[in-house]
């Protein structure tokens, strides 16, 4: 048989390597080839964690007949180094009687002369060199063991998973550089994520500027990156501003403190709301009123809390209520803001809020909340 071999941290895997791998194996009419993830290679240090890379290849690598995952080096990545020589020396011992072909790109070739035991090396396997038919060099003066590598030209592949990194560092979508399955783990469990360096905390949505886009889903959460992405294109959606995701992961690994600047982002994009609405937060007569709802990248249908109507208070109720018109709307409002409030924050026992309006409705003799009026909610709150 004639077996191919990929070996690499997989830092993510990513649609380059499938592309690279299916090409080759055409080409070079493989039978199988075997991705092989990096235990701990000398030259660099995975972000990741080895399970975790080898399940994002087990993800990517669905509905590839062909690829197979070798976990040769998963009792190997405990100790001080893993090497290319030791690895492919047990894949020769497993398949004595088959063709092995190693694969690697061609910005990495400069480098083998400095991998242990190299000159052995590529005695154990064919070496074959991915290179850009665009590059008019000559292969053979580049090296002293070029006539041992073989050049197979094939078409640049502008992904890695450096600048996946990189991406996902900085906020960016790599929808499309990944398989989605890879992407949606990568997202599930927050990798690839600069940690305690976070430069925005908060980001706006309105007529006055957007700061996210439908891309963000990490970042902004999905209802977030959607009230982003409907703000861009338009659409009349009340303003706001949305906290980033990082901010819960920030806050759980630094003793349940937040980050230094987030009450200043608040506070700014807060006045600016203010301005867009015409309305101030707390105020006795036209006070703004918010909506909280939390969110995350990935939907989590009946694990979200919401607080409404977070802004009125004991002066700003009976100022609103005058202003409105409408007493009773006002302070079903506020019960409604306490009860939330209670339960979310506090963790009050909703049952407590529903008995105390029970007790209302029993002495008023009504049996809807709907049937109670502004003097009957005072009661209540």
């Amino acid at each position: 048989m004639r077996l191919g071999i990929l070996g690499g941290t997989f830092d993510p895997i990513h649609c380059g390597h499938l592309r690279m791998a299916e090409y080759c194996r055409v080409k070079l009419q493989l039978n199988k080839i075997f991705f092989i993830p990096a235990g701990n290679p000398p030259h660099k240090k995975p972000q990741v964690p080895f399970d975790q890379r080898v399940k994002m290849l087990r993800l990517a690598l669905t509905g590839y007949p062909h690829f197979e995952i070798s976990e040769l080096e998963k009792h190997e990545h405990t100790r001080n180094h893993t090497y290319t020589y030791y690895t492919l020396e047990k894949l020769k011992n497993e398949h004595p009687d088959d063709e092995l072909f190693f694969l690697m790109g061609e910005d990495n070739v400069s480098e083998i002369s400095s991998w242990f035991k190299y000159d052995e090396l590529l005695k154990l396997a064919k070496f074959v060199i991915l290179s850009r038919p665009s590059d008019p060099k000559d292969h053979s003066h580049d090296f002293s063991f070029s006539g041992e590598l073989t050049f197979l030209e094939m078409s640049k592949i502008d992904i890695s998973s450096q600048c996946i990194r990189n991406m996902r560092s900085k906020g960016k979508s790599i929808h499309g550089l990944v398989p989605e399955k890879v992407e949606e783990f990568i997202i599930n469990f927050n990798l690839y994520k600069q940690r305690g360096n976070m430069t925005k905390n908060v980001f706006y949505f309105g007529k006055t500027k957007t700061d996210g886009n439908k891309s963000m889903k990490e970042i902004l959460g999905g209802k977030g990156a959607n009230l982003a992405e409907m703000s861009n294109l338009g659409i009349p959606v009340p303003p706001g501003f949305t906290l980033s995701t990082e901010i819960c992961d920030y806050f759980n690994k630094h003793d349940n403190h937040y980050p230094a600047n987030l009450k200043k982002e608040v506070e700014e994009n807060l006045e600016l709301l203010e301005k867009e609405m015409g309305l101030k937060f707390g105020d006795v007569h036209k006070p703004l009123l918010l909506s909280v709802r939390s969110g995350a990248a990935v939907s989590m249908p009946g694990m979200m809390d919401t607080i409404l109507n977070l802004g009125l208070n004991d002066k700003s109720v009976q100022g609103f209520a005058e202003t409105t018109g409408n007493a009773r709307f006002v302070w079903d409002a506020y019960r409604r803001l306490i009860q939330m409030f209670g339960n979310v924050v506090h963790q009050i026992d909703s049952d407590l809020f529903e008995d105390v309006l029970s007790r209302i409705k029993n002495m008023k003799k009504v049996t809807l909340d709907i049937d109670l009026c502004a003097d009957d909610l005072k009661l209540v709150v």
